[in-house]
């Protein structure tokens, strides 16, 4: 593991993006030199692995991206399944060289891991064929999600090995539909609606337990990254504004990126390194950051039920439009 003094050079030093300062966090901008730049469009950091940053841009149609934070170059990944004109490839999480994420086709949505070597594709049984998202790995696991036309949307596990799926489903009671979004050792990250809104969650395996950043009222809290003890996600303020958010297990860091006018949203982290994307009137922007060491004086320490739509014509990233129906 790279150590966090290195993480801290690199945010200031790398990145072909501009670089500012806000709430006292230095962002880093990611817009991939093959993106379209407008207000439908742009560049969508998800993952990372401490060296390189993952994700995916839009120019007409949505091609993965891998962008190496020492050299500061991106190089495009596409599904060879993945047909453009319906979408294109999603890239959404590294771990190690391992890549996982989705494609679209004709008839829908489809899950990928990638080895290095070979594709293979996840498509969980339950689902209803085109409705399989993929969006995370350890190495051994796969985990994402899932719509079926009878029974909503659920979270899943697959394991790589034995090509074996698991459906996972938040316990709290009234729970309506459960996303998986991260994976680190046996912890997976995700968000589960009810009928108060939306909430996260980290799942050891045995037992979930419910995140509800302090800002957000206990209406919207997306968990969408994971890393050891530490998560990330975003939020919907009371005043409706969407900021991002870092979880050391006992603190909430906010994180609001200064170009951001539409919301900024937080989904991979490695360490102290933390990738997402933020949006204003010139279209959707990757961003990564480092999170100082806990006991900082930044961090605030007390403080639609519907398939996801967060691809279509490049405007929706992750889950903005969670609530929205399919």
């Amino acid at each position: 593991m790279r150590s966090k003094k290195w993480l801290s050079a690199v945010a200031l030093l790398a990145g072909l993006g501009s670089v500012r300062v806000s709430m006292g966090l230095t962002f880093t901008t990611l817009d991939d030199p093959s993106a379209l730049k407008n207000s439908q469009n742009g560049t969508y950091a998800q993952g990372t692995n401490g060296n390189e940053i993952v994700g995916f841009y839009d120019n007409g149609s949505t091609h993965g991206f891998i962008y190496n934070i020492s050299s500061g170059q991106y190089s495009t990944v596409n599904e060879p399944s993945a047909v453009p004109a319906t979408g294109g490839t999603f890239l959404e999480g590294i771990y190690g060289n391992d890549l996982v994420g989705s494609y679209t086709t004709s008839v829908g949505d489809y899950g990928f891991f990638y080895n290095g070597t070979s594709y293979t594709t996840i498509v969980d049984p339950a689902a209803t064929p085109g409705n399989t998202q993929a969006e995370a790995t350890n190495g051994n696991i796969v985990v994402g999600y899932y719509y079926n036309s009878s029974t909503g949307i659920h979270a899943f596990s697959y394991n790589i090995a034995n090509a074996a799926y698991t459906t996972l489903d938040d316990t709290s009671p009234g729970t309506v539909q459960t996303f998986a979004f991260g994976i680190s050792g046996n912890d997976i990250s995700g968000s589960f609606s009810d009928a108060l809104g939306v909430h996260g969650f980290v799942y050891n395996g045995t037992s979930y337990s419910t995140l509800d950043d302090p800002a957000a009222g206990g209406y919207y809290t997306q968990a969408t990254g994971i890393y050891n003890t530490d998560v990330v996600g975003y939020y919907q303020s009371t005043s409706g504004e969407y900021d991002g958010f870092y979880y050391d297990g006992n603190s909430y860091v906010p994180l609001n990126d200064s170009l951001a006018t539409d919301g900024t949203f937080a989904y991979g982290v490695y360490g102290n390194l933390v990738t997402g994307e933020f949006d204003n009137a010139t279209g959707y922007h990757g961003f990564f950051t480092i999170v100082p060491e806990p006991g900082s004086a930044m961090i605030a320490g007390i403080g639609c039920a519907g398939w996801l739509g967060r691809r279509r014509g490049g405007g929706n990233s992750k889950l903005k439009c969670q609530m929205e129906k399919f």
